[in-house]
């Protein structure tokens, strides 16, 4: 699988578990170097964005519970 050929089945179970954790050290390690390259929002970008978020959820809330509150005026009416 990595190149090298072992005849006998235990050694080969062994080297795989070895190169698997080879593998998930470089994985860690690759994953942390790659968040020390982002480009992190400053906190005022990430509390504006917060605030607006927070905004447009509560008009749709608003507008999805209007509209729930005149289909069920509607439907009583109907069903009167």
């Amino acid at each position: 699988m990595w190149g090298i050929t072992i005849s006998n089945s235990v050694d080969t179970k062994i080297l795989n578990k070895e190169s698997e954790k080879v593998i998930g050290n470089n994985f860690i390690n690759q994953a942390f170097y790659e968040l020390q390259r982002v480009t992190w929002p400053s906190s005022m970008v990430v509390t504006k964005a917060t605030i607006l978020i927070i905004m447009i959820v509560v008009l749709i809330t608003a507008y999805v519970g209007g509209l729930d509150f005149l289909f069920s005026k509607l439907i009583f009416q109907i069903k009167s």
